[in-house]
């Protein structure tokens, strides 16, 4: 019986068992294994398939023909594995004779003897899939081996359990054999890190560049094995599709491709027919309870699982399990869909019955057996064997899951079939979310407008208040109606503070995309400090108040609030009440402020690939969005366009095709802006054109970032002097509420033409009003040339190096070039010169010099240069604070005062900073 639920022993995943022998990546060893063959050693290349072993030895063979050495390749293949040493007689052109074993073996003295030429070194055989020779076969390379006869290159895939011939034994046992006694090295290609996965993408892709959240994407799904990443990587490119159908970076809807699924079956030929349909379901599932997969395969198949890894457990308290994503797939693909049907149905009953007797499903569970409702028997015949309450405990949560996904028009589905079951405001709210995400805003608002008089109590009002504020700020900008809504609300709960506290939060969050940063920063911090107001709202408040004193460029303030939301965050954990979403919240709110205000990015890098992990891993769509935003800011300020517009690319696709928010008007500007400094100006005008809507018009915000985007097609299209014009504008304009705005718009005069001296004044008050580095240095920029001072423009120069401002970093050094040309510095102007072509360098990804690093790690004290080397060395904060019996905390503020000296954006900068410094 498959669907047991009787076994009681746990089963455990197993540790990561670590590689014997050497260790390498892709070709990292080719020519050390080349030297060990030529010298007569014998080495084994070990590794699953997909590995790289077969390019490796390809590799090898090929250097060994250009030094003059013919070697004798010999490939064992299932097929022969029964028939006495066919495969070296395949490898000897000898065909199925009936030639004594004698006779073999001195036609293939011959032929190894042919390949020796006049040296006195060992002829070389190498194998392929030696695991797979007849034994015969096996057993006559291995005794040349023993007897130092000849040198054996040979891959070795470690066979999976299950069914195996005497003969594939046999020489399986002889090639370990080899290595054990010490004949042969033996060299296990290791998965690639996510690194080395990144830098084989970009190989792979130098015309089309994929975004962060496709990169981490398919970091996950390959497992860091070589020819996976290469397949991924070529449908990424090749892939289309929205979100909500066949997006495979999303939730997996279409299945792997052909390739795959030919390339990662040979993982799954050990597995029996039940472990195969148990991991197909597993993966349609995504997350369970130990007990619900032990309900579906029991405990002897679901350790198989494990060991394989095709199954691990997740971190946390909760330990829910998942399966491999991409195997998972493959099973799904490869099983049967009538035994699917059949054990979908059987766990599908366990999970109802469970949520009658009280228990409560993952929100992963609940989507997947609210889908098998709609699906099999219909959500009716449910309702009438085990009653409504327990098919609404499963609708609310598998609704709020499949709109995070981004699948919306399930999430349409759930909702009104929960709406049919009982009116609430839960699934009102639900269903508003997933119309207003498919661009139906008048469907949105009219769901809630139904609801708002069946509230229940304070936690429904707070719900669907928070979601229609959301709704009329950044979905529709309809501040109208949103102070509309703020006057009813207030009368909701009149004698509850904190409730008015939440309301005149709906008000507050307007103040971004109305650009009220002193609204903002008054009334966010005023609310964030109240005492009586629930944590959740304080922290909300704190991001917002943020915000406002960062554009007004109080950025001490601003952290000062952002410290005051984690304190507060953390208040709610030493209670038992983890809010995970308030802390991703107060970090992506640092975020937008490091991108949009104070340009600081030193520190993100990092934080990025985390977060787009997290978010890939939950299928958070919005999440997967913003970030990606946040992305190609990042990318920008680096002076990486390209880069930058590939996240871009990225994000706009991951919008529904009827998207009509504030965020895709947002995204679109941008995108507008990047295409325009790549110098792609229609382009950019064409897309500016779809950005400029209904929103662009209600929100200053947008209606800022179009203008910024105008200014740049302007530019880029040769017409300097309006886009300096355009600048000049936005700083009288955006610029009058907000120094940070209007420093940056000056600036961009400046950058555009505009005479120093005519900008000069300005942008030294707005700058002098603001604690902001970044700001001052830009004054200074534009102070030095007004004063044609080569050797201030050095140190602009340098600042903004610091910064990681590169683009600007080499403009600024190569004017104090020309300037000390004009005034015969000779040598002052060679060192200028050589900084910019540093900076230029810098710009395109490379790293600086070792005697720049040099100079700024003497600027480290002795605990920053501590904590940075052993950061440097890849161990997490968590590891450095154990070995240096630090707490984490500690560890984490002089890590980030170590980066923000060296200009280092993650470990692995740190890593090659420390590495070209000594």
């Amino acid at each position: 019986m498959v669907m047991t639920g009787t076994d009681s022993r746990e089963v455990r995943a197993p540790e990561a068992k670590k590689p014997r022998g050497r260790v390498v990546g892709r070709n990292a060893e080719l020519h050390s294994i080349v030297d060990a063959l030529l010298a007569g050693s014998s080495v084994l290349l070990s590794g699953g398939h997909g590995m790289g072993k077969t390019f490796l030895a390809d590799a090898v063979d090929r250097t060994l023909r250009a030094s003059g050495v013919q070697a004798l390749r010999v490939r064992g293949t299932t097929g022969g594995a029964g028939h006495p040493l066919h495969a070296l007689k395949a490898a000897l052109g000898l065909g199925h004779t009936s030639l004594a074993e004698q006779a073999v073996i001195v036609e293939a003295t011959k032929a190894l003897n042919r390949g020796r030429g006049t040296t006195e070194r060992p002829p070389v055989i190498i194998v392929d899939d030696i695991q797979l020779l007849d034994g015969e076969s096996a057993d006559w390379i291995a005794r040349l081996v023993y007897a130092r006869r000849v040198a054996l290159l040979a891959t070795l895939s470690p066979h999976p359990r299950g069914s195996r011939s005497e003969g594939i034994t046999e020489a399986m046992t002889l090639a370990n054999s080899l290595w054990i006694e010490g004949h042969a090295d033996r060299i296990d290609l290791a998965p690639l890190s996510d690194e080395h996965v990144t830098e084989l993408i970009l190989e792979l892709t130098e015309q089309r560049r994929l975004d962060l959240a496709t990169v981490t994407s398919i970091q996950l799904r390959s497992a860091g094995i070589p020819l996976l990443v290469r397949e991924l990587t070529v449908d990424a490119q090749h892939g289309s599709g929205t979100p909500e159908t066949t997006d495979p970076f999303i939730r997996s809807g279409t299945g792997p491709s052909t390739r795959i699924l030919d390339l990662i079956s040979q993982h799954l030929d050990s597995l029996s027919n039940e472990q195969l349909h148990g991991l197909a379901l597993l993966g349609r599932i995504d997350r369970v309870s130990h007990r619900r997969a032990m309900q579906l395969l029991g405990a002897a198949d679901l350790q198989v699982l494990f060991n394989q890894e095709l199954v691990t457990r997740g971190p946390g308290r909760d330990g829910l399990l998942r399966a491999d994503p991409l195997r998972a797939d493959a099973a799904g693909t490869l099983a049967d869909p009538v035994r699917l049907q059949e054990m979908s149905r059987a766990i599908a009953l366990h999970m109802i019955r469970d949520v009658v007797a009280g228990e409560r499903l993952s929100a992963c569970e609940s989507l997947f057996l609210a889908s098998h409702w709609l699906d099999d028997a219909g959500i009716e015949e449910v309702v009438a064997t085990h009653g409504a309450d327990a098919v609404l405990a499963v609708l609310l949560p598998a609704a709020a899951k499949a709109n995070s996904c981004g699948l919306f028009s399930l999430g349409v589905s759930l909702a009104r079939a929960a709406l049919g079951l009982e009116p609430s405001v839960p699934a009102a709210v639900q269903l508003s979310i997933a119309l207003a995400l498919q661009g139906r805003v008048r469907e949105a608002v009219a769901a809630l407008e139904r609801i708002e008089g069946l509230r229940a109590d304070g936690r429904e009002s707070n719900m669907l208040l928070r979601w229609w504020t959301f709704l009329t700020t950044w979905i529709t900008a309809d501040f109208a109606a949103a102070q509309s809504l703020a006057e009813r609300a207030a009368a909701w709960h009149p004698q509850d503070p904190a409730f008015a506290a939440e309301v005149e939060m709906t008000t507050l969050s307007h103040t971004i995309p109305r650009m009220d940063w002193a609204g903002g920063a008054v009334n966010g911090e005023r609310i964030a400090r109240d005492e009586s107001v629930h944590l959740s709202t304080r922290i909300r408040a704190a991001g917002i108040g943020a915000v406002g004193h960062a554009f007004l460029g109080n950025f001490s303030r601003a952290q000062g609030l952002l410290g005051l939301a984690r304190t507060l965050n953390r208040s709610t954990r030493t209670s038992g009440r983890e809010n995970r979403g308030m802390a991703v919240y107060t970090s992506l709110t640092e975020a937008f402020i490091a991108v949009t205000v104070s340009d600081d990015i030193r520190t993100l890098s990092d934080e990025l690939r985390e977060w787009m992990r997290e978010a890939l891993e939950d299928h958070e769509l919005a999440f997967l969005v913003y970030l990606g935003l946040i992305a190609a800011n990042v990318e920008d300020l680096r002076g990486n366009l390209p880069a930058a517009e590939g996240e871009l690319r990225g994000v706009e696709a991951r919008f529904p095709a009827n998207d009509v928010s504030v965020w895709r008007g947002w995204t679109r500007a941008e995108h507008a802006r990047v295409l325009a400094e790549l110098g792609d100006g229609p382009a950019a005008a064409g897309l500016l054109t779809e950005a400029n809507g209904a929103a662009v018009a209600a929100a200053p915000w947008l209606r800022y970032l179009s203008d910024r985007a105008e200014m740049h097609i302007r530019a880029a299209t040769g017409d300097a002097s309006g886009a300096s014009d355009m600048a000049l504008r936005i700083a009288e304009a955006q610029g009058a509420g907000s120094p940070v705005i209007r420093s940056r718009a000056l600036y961009d005069a400046f950058w555009n033409g505009a005479p120093a001296e005519d900008v000069r004044e300005g942008i030294a008050a707005a700058a002098a009003a603001t604690d902001s580095e970044l700001l001052r240095v830009m004054a200074r920029h534009v102070a030095a040339v007004a004063e044609r001072d080569g050797a201030a423009l050095d140190e602009v120069a340098n600042s903004f190096a610091g910064l990681q401002m590169f683009v600007h970093a080499a403009e600024a050094a190569r004017t104090a070039t020309e300037m000390h040309i004009e005034k015969g510095m000779r040598m002052a102007a060679l060192a200028s010169r050589s900084a910019c072509s540093e900076y230029e360098a810098a710009a395109q990804g490379q790293l600086l010099e070792g005697r720049r690093a040099e100079s700024r790690i003497a600027t480290l004290t002795h605990r920053e240069s501590e904590i940075a080397h052993l950061a440097a060395k890849g161990l997490s904060n968590r590891q450095i604070a154990s070995t240096l019996f630090l707490s984490v905390r500690t560890v984490e503020s002089h890590l980030y005062q170590a980066r923000a000296k060296l200009g280092a954006a993650s470990r692995r900068d740190l890593a090659a900073i420390f590495e070209v410094s000594e």
